[in-house]
């Protein structure tokens, strides 16, 4: 009996080793910046999935760093906009729980004209 309690045991503590293991979601985090590689403060950042309509926002902070946490293994569209410059986007692919920095480089806006 003892045997088969202790062998239950190992069991458990296997599978609950392999829960930590697990995991099914990830991290994208990176910057914004300008041509000049100065930083964007403000800067909305957008995470989309249109199948399983996952859809996150955050702005960037006075360092131009975002974050965005717990995000699950699918792939996203990201869009990056400020006032000012060009709206860019790009697609990612969150697979692992390693985090994906993200490097994103604004372009100056056309300038409109005033009438």
């Amino acid at each position: 009996m003892m045997k088969v309690a202790s062998i239950f045991g190992g069991v458990i503590a296997f599978l609950a080793g392999c829960n930590t293991f697990a995991q099914s979601s990830g991290t994208i985090h990176g910057s914004v910046s300008d041509p000049s590689g100065a930083v964007i403060a403000g800067a909305a950042v957008e995470i989309q999935n249109p199948v399983s309509h996952y859809d996150q926002t955050t702005k960037t902070d006075t360092q131009g760093n975002f974050s965005f946490a717990n995000v699950p293994f699918n792939p996203y569209h990201v869009s990056v906009s400020a006032t000012g410059f060009q709206t860019t986007s790009q697609d990612v692919d969150v697979r692992s729980a390693i985090p994906l920095e993200l490097k994103v480089n604004l372009q100056i806006g056309a300038a409109t004209k005033q009438q």
